[in-house]
């Protein structure tokens, strides 16, 4: 299996996303190197590096590709995950290598450098782009969930190596290797950001759900080990992780899954 160099977590080159929108109609995010993935109606119909993102909609019984778009710049990118706003607009996040992504309108335009997380907003009827930023530091970084409240804030959960924001006011673990933000509905603006995990100073689980309740408390999880370490996650760990005195599972041999809860706006530790 061709790797490109954003697979880092074990099980990264498989990742992708599923969901419905408003009107029943299906949509996809994933990756490809195939430079002939069916574009029909879409802003960009030709593949930008060796591997690009693609999102895709379809009718509700999957006879008709609405549209369909590739997702990236001149070099590797990856579609991670996807979600719908209230108005049908699409949130997608992933990795990039490509410091020339169509992200314009929001947060950050320019590129960090290593690689950097994305976030992007398509118009559902078209797939143009609206809105999109760039998230991360100069190391490495990538964003692999997206969640919307039921305001249509945007959140994003994902991994970076290098000394993210931790805004003032929030929970957090500082040196560790994973991030959760904030951003307004246009992503114009990053309301907060934090970064949460063992403080063992690297990245350390591979992010597998996120969620943000109608409650607005922010649910996230992941593994980490051994397994994880035969990728490009040479530390993956659960060590140090915290846990609340009601955890299920207080303890940890470094090689489990996490789960945890955080409060509205990310100021404690729920669970």
């Amino acid at each position: 299996l061709n790797l490109s160099n954003l697979s880092y977590n074990y099980g990264d080159q498989f990742r992708g996303e599923i969901i419905v929108d408003n009107n029943g109609d299906v949509l996809l995010a994933s990756s490809t190197r195939s430079g002939n993935f069916p574009t029909p109606n879409g802003f960009d119909n030709a593949i930008g590096g060796s591997q690009d993102a693609v999102v895709s909609k379809l009718s509700p019984d999957l006879t008709n590709l609405i549209w369909s778009t590739y997702l990236g710049g001149s070099d590797d990118d990856t579609g991670f995950a996807l979600q719908v706003s209230s108005t049908n607009n699409v949130y997608v996040t992933g990795g990039t290598a490509s410091g020339n992504m169509n992200l314009s309108n929001g947060h950050v335009s320019s590129y960090f450098g290593g690689r950097d997380g994305y976030l992007i907003q398509l118009d559902g009827a078209t797939s143009a782009p609206i809105s999109g930023t760039y998230i991360g530091t100069p190391s490495y970084d990538q964003s692999y969930f997206v969640q919307l409240d039921l305001d249509d804030n945007v959140y994003v959960f994902g991994q970076s190596s290098g000394n993210m924001t931790i805004s003032p006011g929030v929970y957090n673990n500082p040196n560790s290797g994973q991030f959760i933000s904030k951003y307004s509905s246009d992503l114009s603006t990053r309301a907060w950001s934090t970064v949460v995990g063992g403080g063992n100073g690297n990245v350390e689980i591979s992010p597998t759900a996120f969620l943000v309740s109608n409650c607005y408390e922010i649910y996230y999880a992941g593994w980490g080990g051994s397994t994880n370490q035969s990728g490009q996650a040479t530390t993956s760990t659960t060590n140090n992780f915290p846990t609340t005195s009601d955890a299920f599972d207080p303890n940890t041999s470094g090689n489990n899954f996490y789960i945890a809860v955080l409060d509205d706006n990310a100021v404690a530790l729920n669970y």
